[in-house]
Parts: C-alpha cells; structure tokens; sequence
C-alpha cells in the first residue's frame, strides 16, 4: 500500500472516530454518587443498560416515560428533552417536584412491577462490588 492510500484511509478512519459520538447512545449507564447529584447516598449505585430498555415492548423505542418535561392535566408524562434527571430532580424534592431518589424509585419499581419483570428490590438494583468490580456473593 502507498503512502497516500495510508494517508486516506488514516483520515477516513479519523473522521469516522470523530463523527460517532455524534449518533451514539451510551448504552451502559451508572446512576448514582455525586456526579449524578446525590450528595449523600447509602447504597451502590446502579448500572442501567439503555439499549434494553429501549427494546422492551412497552417502551416500543419511545423516550418517555424516561425522559419528560412534566405531566399532563390526565397525569400522563409529556415527552421533554434528554437532559440529566438532576437538571430538574434535585436531591431533597416537593410536592411540586419529586427528589431524584423518588423520581428514580417510582419510575423503575413501578415499570417493573408493571410489566412483573425486572429487579424491584433494594439489593436487586444496588449491586455492591468490590475494588475490581466484581459483584459481592449474595448475603455479604
């Protein structure tokens, strides 16, 4: 291969590498600690595939309930911008606006439990883990 063929195809690959963050989602997701806005927390925080949620049938590919800007006057969520849930959720809530941890509860426990599948217990979603990662055997 000559040298302007390794030229093209270095700055082909560059641009490919610059040009996916752009349509990527990240798929795996850890909520929780301080960079999620929890200043004082007391369990792990949680990992959270996004691709399979989005794949679920009752979810069918849509945004909301995950991500919404409010309700309607029947209760229903209202589709909103993807931003973080701490750009509205704050640790200590109100009536007016949930905390995130009520936010976060109500909206995975109850998904769960509506479709009975998936993790609805404490130590179910709050994995604990050691230094390398690797989650604890049950009951330590």
């Amino acid at each position: 291969m000559n040298t302007k063929a390794k030229i093209t195809l270095l700055a082909a690959a560059l641009l490919l590498l610059a040009a996916l963050p752009a349509v990527s989602q990240e798929d795996v997701l850890t909520i929780g600690g301080e960079s999620y806005g929890f200043v004082v927390y007391q369990r792990a925080p949680v990992t959270f595939a996004h691709s399979t949620h989005m794949d679920l049938e009752m979810v069918d590919g849509a945004c909301t309930p995950c991500h919404h800007s409010g309700k309607d006057e029947m209760g229903k969520f209202v589709e909103g911008d993807t931003v973080p849930c701490k750009d509205c959720h704050v640790e200590e809530g109100d009536e007016a606006m949930p905390s995130m941890l009520t936010a976060y509860h109500g909206l995975c426990q109850n998904c769960h439990l509506e479709a009975a599948k998936g993790p609805v217990t404490c130590g179910e979603c709050h994995i604990q883990k050691d230094f390398f990662g690797i989650p604890f055997a049950s009951g330590e």
